[in-house]
């Protein structure tokens, strides 16, 4: 199993191109291949970036999901929130699959910060 991980991340790099613009405050994120059902949902990208990126603080932002391309545009308001966003991508699936490896050891400590995803 810990040989499959790195592969993990690789594919994870592969399908979901990250893209950033400062001057237009906006990530886009781009998904290679078909996705079976449902894309995604704006109210999961603060999600993922709080589970994955550790973001502590909700950050105004606009998410506007294109389905039919696979593409999803984080606006920004400020500068300092998109270079917080622009951080936390930078190292977005290497996190997601290092969690992943500590579940699987047992290690359940690691997700008792994980956000509500409920609300």
């Amino acid at each position: 199993m810990e040989g499959f991980l790195p592969i993990m991340k690789e594919k994870f790099k592969e399908k979901i191109e990250i893209k950033d613009d400062e001057q237009n405050l906006t990530i886009t994120l781009i998904v290679k291949g078909d996705i079976f059902g449902k894309f995604l949902y704006p109210d999961e990208i603060p999600i993922i970036l709080k589970l994955y990126g550790g973001l502590k603080e909700d950050l105004q932002m606009e998410i506007k999901i294109n389905e039919e391309e696979q593409i999803v545009n984080i606006v920004l308001k400020n500068l300092d929130d998109f270079k917080k966003i622009q951080s936390i991508m930078k190292n977005i699936w290497e996190n997601a699959v290092d969690m992943l490896a500590e579940l699987l050891k047992g290690n359940y400590e690691i997700i008792k910060d994980v956000p509500n995803i409920d609300d």
